[in-house]
């Protein structure tokens, strides 16, 4: 398999369903001298969206006494194929030199002022290895970013690359890059193995279904007998949950 080049740039929108919190996840090829300015107005819609589903809720009936200002956090996720300018190396994450991250803090002791809005930008250009040198990578961040750096010129997932989130990569990846013609058969084989295992289910499900109807039938067959032994009818409903009519 091979694996087509990134486009310069895309953006996906995610959201964690049981905390509610929003992940902007940017791919950027192409070096910006604005880009952290891009990045703070690309924050402010998912938090203009969580303002604006409040006041729906407020016009639909919700009183005013539950509305307010809280927001559930929005994260900025970027991928950069180039390193940002910082004011010193203290601005990265010192075990591994790639990552920076900034939030909405106060200036004169660091007082975090909201924890609604974070950015986090992973600096691939300050990864360390060449796309020959995968051995060399050892932890899961390592491994991530060289996929993500050298993911255009790769023939297969490395060998060693075996964790389960490199490995949903890869076969997404796998996915993103087939022609029409390969997506339009891996669909259809999809939709083949889907019909075989709904077939199967049908005829497990029929069969469970005839199974409980003659069950029924031999559990009346033998309340039946036990009536006709003599038994009393309520006693043969407490025994075997099966009302029998005398007359």
């Amino acid at each position: 398999m091979h694996f087509s080049r990134f486009a310069r740039n895309f953006d996906i929108l995610c959201k964690d369903k049981e905390t509610g919190e929003e992940f902007i996840v940017e791919m950027q090829f192409g070096k910006q001298n604005t880009y952290r300015e891009r990045m703070l107005v690309y924050a402010t819609y998912p938090i203009r969206t969580q303002m604006a589903e409040k006041m729906m809720r407020y016009n639909s009936g919700e009183s005013l006494d539950k509305m307010d200002y809280s927001l559930r956090p929005v994260y900025v996720l970027s991928f950069l194929n180039f390193a940002l300018e910082h004011e010193n190396e203290k601005a990265l994450d010192a075990d591994n030199g790639l990552i920076s991250r900034y939030a909405v803090r106060n200036d004169n002791n660091g007082e975090l002022m909201t924890d609604a809005l974070h950015f986090v930008y992973v600096e691939m250009d300050r990864f360390p290895y060449k796309e020959n040198e995968e051995d060399k990578c050892n932890t899961l961040l390592e491994k991530f970013v060289f996929s993500m750096k050298y993911m255009h010129t790769l023939k297969a997932r490395p060998v060693s690359f075996t964790e389960d989130l490199l490995r949903l990569l890869y076969h997404a990846t796998e996915l993103g890059s087939m022609t029409i013609e390969q997506r339009e058969r891996y669909e259809e084989t999809m939709r083949n193995e889907l019909d075989i295992s709904l077939e199967k289910r049908y005829v497990k499900e029929e069969a469970f279904k005839e199974g409980l109807a003659e069950g029924e039938a031999k559990g009346r067959e033998i309340a039946q007998k036990m009536l006709d032994e003599g038994l009393d009818a309520e006693l043969i409903l407490r025994l075997t949950g099966i009302k029998i009519d005398c007359r």
